[in-house]
């Protein structure tokens, strides 16, 4: 993995290497001393991933991260910030996958890097890097930006309150918690969730971010794919994914749920028409889409969304579910947990997408074998029962 290493300052460009040459990586690295420098090298050989202070004299960070965006947006793009939440780092937000403080020590340093060259390795298709890097945000709905800005505007709105406006859009969830897990932010351990991720921000950041970036400039949705039933199917497959997993599962099952169709958002904004013919052609030929879309577009939905969330630096096990919702499950292992006590998020996530299309039945495509090899065939029925109280009524 090649990483290029940009700063404006010889001495904390130095420190920088002392960082790198500690955390005892194989990486290929190279130091830049400025924007131009950084240019430079980027004309004359390729790089997996950039790092950046935000501050670059001669092109200010954000310039930099926008030409970098424009002219390589297959690279992982990571970015460094003095302490304190800046204009710069709100100006920069929409352009940036993960956000590192400065300093940064070498083990925070390591697994950032580690987990965006990860993201492209789960991702072999270069087409498919270009298309997820250089997006600047994700579509959302209108109505749902309107609820959260008044609700941003009320200084005795509740964190959980916000929380709840913004679960109800994907694209507003999905930043949101990027920022909460970035190295920038997560000082108390990783975070599962949108409220938890709503109190680590607090009221006002979030309604900086809201304000002051683009990831919350709300665009019309594309008008070929219906974003309600979207945010409807991820609410509900977060919600039933949260009841069956294990405890030590519930908040990566929650959030790859809410987000397991972030993919559908990314290739229907960017690509809408090649998007819209891979929906007609598994639908003529009853084929399932993500087959289709392999074939037409170099990935699936589910793995477009999964990269993405892989370059923001998601946890792990949300990344695994969100990429394989729509199984097959991976074999199971000898060691597999009772059921009884739930599942992992993986397998959590696979089943609660298949029954949040229709409360009370079970979607084509459900992996039963795999279900039965780790005895959760008995509780296919039980599930549609509870799909069926949880969301039954919105049928009526």
């Amino acid at each position: 993995m090649r990483v290029l290493f940009v700063d404006d300052d010889p001495h904390a460009l130095e420190r920088l290497e002392d960082v790198v040459r500690h955390a005892r990586v194989g990486w290929e690295s190279s130091f830049a001393w400025g924007a131009y420098d950084a240019l430079e090298r980027l004309e004359q050989c390729a790089f997996d991933v950039l790092v950046t202070d935000a501050r670059v004299t001669g092109v200010e960070g954000a310039s930099l991260l926008a030409e970098v965006g424009d002219r390589y947006p297959d690279m992982a793009r990571l970015v460094l910030f003095s302490s304190g939440v800046t204009r710069e780092a709100l100006h920069a937000l929409p352009m940036v996958h993960q956000l590192l403080e400065k300093p940064c020590d070498a083990r925070t340093l390591a697994e950032a890097i580690e987990h965006a060259g990860s993201a492209r390795d789960r991702m072999p298709s270069p087409a498919v890097q270009r298309l997820v890097g250089g997006m600047r945000q994700l579509p959302g709905r209108p109505a749902v930006f309107a609820a959260l800005t008044e609700a941003l505007g009320d200084p005795t709105t509740a964190f959980g309150d916000i929380a709840a406006v913004v679960e109800r859009d994907v694209g507003v969830a999905a930043k949101l918690v990027q920022v909460a897990n970035t190295a920038y932010f997560s000082r108390g351990g990783a975070i599962g969730d949108v409220r938890s991720a709503v109190t680590r921000l607090g009221v006002r950041l979030v309604r900086d971010l809201v304000l002051a970036t683009e990831v919350f400039a709300w665009g019309g949705a594309p008008a070929s794919m219906d974003v309600d039933a979207v945010h409807r199917r991820g609410l509900r497959a977060a919600a039933m994914a949260r009841a069956i997993a294990r405890s030590d599962s519930v908040d990566d099952a929650f959030l790859a749920g809410l987000l397991h169709d972030v993919g559908t958002l990314v290739l229907a904004r960017e690509v809408p028409d090649a998007w819209l013919e891979a929906q007609e052609t598994a639908a003529a030929e009853k084929r399932p889409v993500s087959e289709v879309e392999r074939e037409r577009l170099g990935a699936s939905h589910a793995e477009v969304g999964a990269y993405l969330l892989g370059l923001w630096g998601l946890p792990y096990p949300c990344i695994d579910a969100v990429a394989a919702h729509h199984g097959p499950l991976a074999p199971a292992e000898p060691t597999w947990p009772d059921p009884l006590e739930g599942m992992d998020a993986t397998t959590a996530v696979h089943v609660a997408t298949h029954l949040a299309v229709t409360p009370g039945s079970v979607a084509e495509g459900l992996d039963a074998e795999g279900l039965a090899l780790r005895g959760l065939d008995g509780r296919i029925a039980p599930w549609c029962r509870l799909s069926s109280s949880l969301f039954g009524a919105e049928e009526e």
